[in-house]
């Protein structure tokens, strides 16, 4: 099991986030002109970086893709899959990674849209199951959100989404706060729905009205 003692549908939206936010990895490298290669490893890094950076934070070894080498196997192929469909279909590189004129940058919005708000979750639970205190479980959830895109963005030389204004951490320490507080009341499956849901409504209106806080 990637996470011990979590209900399967944990394990579950963990595995798919990975491969979602090893998706986005692929389209940036695709973005930037990078070949199968920089896609395989852009796919490793971004699907991974943030786990690893909270498993190191909490001291959580060995660490998630070492316990459990299918998420190995999961980035790479899958940076693999999006590069030769990439080829097939004609993907042009974008200017952007959020140019939303564009079916790749649109693509990448939302898969690193869900893959937010299921990292917020699992990212909440690993820590808690670390005995960490709910300060630093929602602390790890956002960590857990945006490394991996963080290291996306620096290595296509561009200043980190998380950095830039957008409504992107907020809804996923949201996110992690409704699952702190409802699973003691609701169980933990229907508390991860949920906390799922409240992240994910709060990024999608974000983006499809280009909410910006600090935008003029």
């Amino acid at each position: 099991m990637l996470i011990e003692n979590v209900p399967t549908l944990h394990h579950v939206l963990e595995m798919f986030g990975v491969v979602l936010l090893a998706a986005t990895g692929a389209l940036a490298a695709i973005r930037a002109r990078m070949d199968f290669l920089g896609a395989m490893v852009m796919s490793f890094i971004v699907g991974l970086g943030g786990g690893t950076m909270r498993d190191l934070l909490l001291n959580r070894y060995p660490l998630a893709w070492i316990r459990d080498e299918n998420l190995f196997f999961m980035t790479v192929l899958t940076g693999l899959a999006i590069y030769v469909m990439a080829m097939v279909v004609g993907w042009r590189p974008v200017a952007r990674h959020d140019d939303k004129g564009s079916a790749l940058g649109r693509m990448l919005i939302w898969a690193d849209a869900v893959g937010l708000a299921v990292f917020c979750v699992s990212g909440t639970q690993v820590a808690l199951g670390q005995g960490a205190s709910v300060t630093i479980a929602i602390v790890m959830a956002g960590i857990t959100c945006a490394g991996g895109g963080i290291l996306r963005d620096i290595l296509v030389n561009q200043v980190p989404l998380v950095l830039r204004g957008d409504l992107y951490m907020t809804p996923a320490l949201i996110g992690a706060g409704a699952y702190i507080a409802l699973v003691g009341s609701l169980g933990t499956a229907l508390a991860t729905v949920t906390a799922f849901l409240i992240c994910f409504v709060i990024r999608a209106v974000a983006i499809l009205f280009g909410i910006n806080p600090v935008r003029r």
